[in-house]
């Protein structure tokens, strides 16, 4: 992996108007510390909650984009693979790898 990129997704009810903002690293230990928490991945079931936004992994021969969200746990964070799998990671070392991405905001 060479790079990481998030793009948060907000939807604004009242203005019925979505809004995106996106963080890009290329920063080894940025990527190295993400990567580390979601080698920790567990799958988990399926449910239809809202996506929070997405995460870009990029290297030289790799472009997968998976769909992040809060999940039903305080304990994990979700998300789903490009098969529509859906996986938990341990939460507070996801939000702190996300927050050291240079993404605010993380739902808690």
């Amino acid at each position: 992996m060479t790079a990481v990129e998030v793009t948060l997704v907000r939807y604004d009810f009242e203005a019925r108007q979505e809004t995106t903002t996106t963080f890009r690293s290329a920063d080894r230990t940025v990527i190295d510390g993400l990567f580390s928490v979601l080698t920790q991945r567990q799958e988990t079931t399926d449910c239809k909650c809202p996506y929070y936004g997405y995460m870009r992994l990029l290297g030289p021969s790799l472009d997968v984009r998976v769909q992040i969200l809060p999940g039903h746990s305080t304990k994990y964070y979700d998300f789903y693979d490009t098969d529509r799998t859906r996986w938990k990671v341990p939460r507070a070392p996801f939000i702190e790898a996300l927050e050291r991405l240079g993404v605010k905001d993380v739902p808690r």
